[in-house]
């Protein structure tokens, strides 16, 4: 299992999309499980919906899962941590990725701010364990 996350807007889509293509090299498609899960809670259950569909991921007959998020709830961290799953974290210069979110999706300088906070309080996190590789995206 593969998780391909980062600060927004700093090509973890495009790590997705990598990942994806590397792996059809050994896996048929049928067997692969890819895709972008968002950012968003389970409402009135204090869970992301990240963690809830990859409970129901790993049930499924796949030889290979990889997801993008932003951000994790508590069960996929515990997973990236633990080793038993890969996280590829893309970074960028944080007020690029901001100014980024304000140009590109008319958000408010408030909510960029707090969305690129919570990805640099990840990019702490994962910058210590061995199962997440950090990867800049240069300007």
């Amino acid at each position: 299992m593969v998780f391909c996350s980062g600060m927004p807007r700093s090509a973890s889509r495009w790590s997705l999309e990598t990942c994806e293509e590397l792996e059809k090299l050994r896996t048929p498609k049928s067997k692969i499980d890819c895709g972008y899960l968002g950012e968003s809670w389970i409402s009135g259950k204090g869970q992301h919906f990240v963690d809830a569909f990859v409970s129901n991921a790993i049930k499924e007959n796949h030889d290979a899962l990889i997801f993008q998020s932003h951000i994790f709830g508590d069960r996929v961290i515990k997973m990236i941590l633990g080793g038993m799953a890969k996280n590829i974290y893309t970074f960028r210069d944080p007020r690029d990725s901001i100014a980024s979110l304000m140009r590109n999706h008319g958000s408010a300088y408030e909510p960029a701010f707090d969305f690129v906070h919570s990805s640099l309080l990840l990019f702490d996190l994962f910058s210590e364990d061995r199962s997440s590789l950090l990867l800049p995206f240069p300007e």
